[in-house]
């Protein structure tokens, strides 16, 4: 259960970040706790025990959620564009229909989430354990996924478009009706169980220097097959530095310790 203390003073966003600034060793617990519609908007919930919380419809914009535990959190309808989610725990959690715009969701616990319909455009979800998530009608339109694990995740009729997929684990994954055009596969990890059937894809990057166009327009395709038909496909050799190419910016991923940052070139 709650601590009665931190549910009182998550009220208050101003005095909740004060006393976290004052009190760094202090783990706060909402567990199932009741937030549901609040306006959190910048509040520090790092390492926050928030497992079972009702979140529906809270306004988490700009929020430090940094390994954050929301395990079974109900996060339906939630505003986190642009929060730090590096390496929270979001496995088995409902994130159905939420907006997470630019967050940054790397190396962050995703197994069993629940993402339809979820707004992923340019978030960051580099290492992030995907595992036998449903991101159905999701977008990811422009998303970093490098070396992510999305074994047995359901991408069915989700807009991947200009994502980065490179180094994915991407078996037993389903992408369906997806929408895969200008999406980077350097180095991806895919077996005959990927579905990739009925895919919307008239170009896609193998390499940084390296790109094939399929001029199918909107007419659904079977990108295996048509990978297949390119040109030494499956035998071009990883890069060194693995390149994101969305919006016309080079972005590069780095970690120091815990504090992910963005290099732009």
């Amino acid at each position: 259960m709650a601590n009665q203390n931190h549910l009182n003073l998550i009220r208050n966003i101003h005095e909740w970040n004060k006393w976290r600034l004052q009190n760094p060793y202090s783990i706060p617990d909402l567990s199932n706790a009741d937030l549901q519609g609040l306006n959190l908007a910048n509040v520090n919930l790092g390492d926050a025990n928030l497992k079972g919380a009702n979140l529906q419809g809270c306004n988490l914009t700009d929020a430090d959620l940094t390994k954050a535990n929301l395990h079974q959190a109900n996060l339906k309808e939630a505003n986190i564009r642009r929060a730090n989610c590096y390496k929270a725990n979001f496995t088995f959690a409902n994130l159905e229909k939420a907006y997470l715009s630019e967050a940054d969701l790397s190396m962050a616990e995703m197994e069993s989430v629940n993402c339809q319909y979820t707004d992923f455009t340019e978030s960051y979800l580099i290492k992030a354990n995907l595992t036998n998530g449903n991101f159905t009608h999701s977008n990811l339109q422009g998303a970093v996924l490098t070396e992510a694990n999305l074994l047995g995740c359901r991408l069915v009729s989700a807009n991947l478009r200009e994502a980065d997929l490179g180094g994915i684990i991407g078996t037993h994954t389903d992408f369906y009706g997806a929408d895969m055009s200008g999406v980077s596969l350097e180095d991806w990890h895919i077996d005959d169980t990927t579905k990739l059937d009925y895919v919307i894809c008239d170009y896609c990057s193998l390499s940084p220097n390296k790109s094939v166009k399929f001029y199918q327009g909107l007419t659904p395709i079977n990108l295996r097959l048509e990978l297949s038909k390119s040109a030494d496909s499956s035998s071009v050799k990883k890069q060194s530095t693995p390149a994101y190419n969305a919006s016309s910016v080079r972005k590069n991923y780095l970690h120091q310790g815990d504090s992910p940052y963005l290099v732009f070139n």
